[in-house]
């Protein structure tokens, strides 16, 4: 028979979690969620910003490639260009340098909302004195 009271006072004893002990593991796993959640955010910007940069890039290789097919001037050219739905606005500046007939051109891609500069490239091209367009 003694047994038998050992066993229910032990049954007794552990028959559950104690509401502090539920209470805390509430509050690590909010902790744990709200970290989770926001490492997700930010991968989802991270993911954002590099797309533009990408699409930035290729606005620029258009924009050093079509200068290849210009007459080239001193000076600034600026436009704007849509990319895969994208809105990008596009500078060209062409610099003379000390050669003859031979320029830099510095393209600079930003965001025309936030005017956020996503990429600057630059090139070089040699004028001939002809384009192919104008």
């Amino acid at each position: 028979m003694s047994r038998r009271l050992d066993i229910n006072n032990q049954r007794a004893n552990d028959s559950g979690f104690s509401l502090i002990e539920v209470l805390a593991a509430m509050v690590i796993f909010t902790v744990a969620i709200l970290g989770l959640s926001h490492a997700g955010s930010e991968s989802v910007r991270g993911v954002a910003a590099i797309e533009a940069k990408t699409l930035g890039s290729i606005v620029a290789d258009n924009q050093l490639t079509l200068a290849r097919f210009e007459r080239v001037d001193a000076g600034t050219r600026r436009g704007d260009t849509t990319q895969m739905g994208r809105q990008f606005e596009w500078r060209v500046e062409t610099i003379e340098t000390p050669l003859d007939n031979f320029f830099q051109l510095r393209v600079v891609v930003s965001d025309p909302i936030t005017e956020t500069v996503y990429i600057t490239r630059t090139g070089f091209v040699r004028n001939t004195g002809q384009g192919l367009r104008r």
